[in-house]
């Protein structure tokens, strides 16, 4: 009878005690500057509205679930949420994406962990549900992402990570047409950390990726304006680094976007080579800075003609304590088309620059509420002159918002 009371009474309190849960929902109000990321179009007439442009105020809405279990060496977590933009007098800018995620790590040793991960979201915009040019923001879409990673610990102060991953993203069709492909990526990152007498540790990531996608029924021709663009949401990624460290935002990524073409469909092929090298450095306990170096190359295996080689620098500031939370990233893309050219006699070839740069803000009022602020800036500009093509158009978008936060 008393071995039954003991378990009755501590087990259940020891099952309960490995859970975490954390609720997040966020509403923020603001204005957005060119919602399509579109090319200026202006007639010359400074007190007439840019024809070209579409702006306006949205209202910005967060939901986040993150449940995370841990049983002896086995740690399972769910992840799920949705964002959405609302535009009241913009009605085709309105933007809804729900996600949810799984997770399993298990502890295989001391200093070896294996993790598997699942992802799958969806992307839902009124682009492509009219016959009007929305070119700033990609199709609607649902993604699959599966990955298997083994994490180790190769010498003193190191973590380093293999990954594979395999990724479906299937677009909407459209004018009887689809875009979709499949991706097998390979990644290993690892992760040096510096520990220094009375100071804080310093880290250095390198990072190599490989990734071969194909499409079966891609279009020839030329794309449209929002070419390799993803759409900058908040994403449900897993935390990474020591304890305590702060939350990393993936940072938005390139990937083929909506053919616009009247060709026939083609098969596509890209092999993509991404190396990373970061350093991350606390000046105290509360303030952390980061910058790095992302050198890629894109090989078109099929046409030869969307290939291309960039380089990304970053640096990103973060602060956090008690009351206050504060981060500001800026990276900046210099991209050169091995094989497209900008001029009318082929021989210059195509360059692209981008600039992101965006701040966000918290202040704790009261447990557990959170006043929040947002600003945001992409530009995008090329070396091809504007009246020759309308690819690859130069734009800037811009955004700020206010709002309130609740985690509990």
């Amino acid at each position: 009878m008393r071995i039954l009371i003991f378990l009755v009474l501590v087990i259940p309190g020891y099952v309960l005690g490995q859970n975490s849960t954390k609720f997040e929902i966020e509403t923020r109000s603001g204005y957005e500057y060119n919602i399509f990321r579109d090319y200026p179009n202006n007639t010359g007439n400074d007190d007439q509205e840019d024809p070209g442009i579409k702006s306006g105020f949205f209202q910005y809405s967060k939901f986040q679930f993150d449940w995370k279990k841990k049983v002896e060496l086995h740690q399972f977590g769910i992840k799920a949420g949705a964002e959405f933009d609302y535009f009241p007098t913009v009605n085709n800018a309105n933007r809804f994406k729900p996600a949810i995620s799984l997770n399993y790590t298990a502890k295989t040793g001391k200093y070896t962990s294996l993790i598997a991960k699942s992802k799958f979201s969806i992307y839902r915009t009124r682009k492509g549900a009219a016959e009007e040019v929305i070119g700033g923001i990609p199709s609607p879409y649902r993604k699959l992402d599966l990955s298997l990673g083994y994490k180790f610990r190769p010498i003193k102060y190191n973590k380093t990570l293999i990954e594979a991953s395999y990724i479906n993203k299937t677009y909407d069709p459209f004018n009887e047409r689809q875009y979709k492909y499949n991706s097998l990526e390979m990644k290993v990152r690892s992760t040096q950390r510096f520990k220094k007498k009375d100071k804080s540790s310093s880290y250095l990531t390198m990072e190599y990726e490989f990734q071969r996608r194909q499409s079966k029924n891609s279009f020839t021709g030329y794309p449209d304006e929002a070419f390799f663009d993803e759409p900058e949401f908040d994403e449900f990624e897993e935390e990474e680094g020591e304890e305590g460290e702060f939350e990393e935002d993936e940072e938005a990524v390139s990937e083929e976007d909506f053919f616009d073409s009247e060709d026939l469909f083609r098969e596509g092929l890209w092999l993509y080579h991404n190396l990373k090298l970061e350093y991350t450095f606390r000046t105290s306990s509360t303030l952390k800075w980061k910058t790095g170096l992302v050198l890629s190359q894109r090989t078109d295996k099929q046409e030869e003609l969307y290939g291309y080689r960039q380089i990304r620098p970053f640096v990103e500031l973060a602060f956090k304590d008690k009351k206050i939370e504060l981060k500001w990233k800026t990276s900046a893309v210099f991209r050169q088309y091995t094989d497209l050219t900008a001029d009318q006699n082929d021989n210059i070839l195509l360059r692209q620059t981008y600039l992101r740069s965006s701040i966000r803000a918290a202040y704790q009022v009261k447990e557990p509420f959170f006043l929040t602020f947002k600003a945001a800036l992409v530009n995008r500009s090329r070396n091809m002159p504007s009246g020759r093509n309308s690819r690859f158009l130069p734009y800037t978008n811009g955004e700020v918002s206010v709002g309130v936060r609740v985690v509990f």
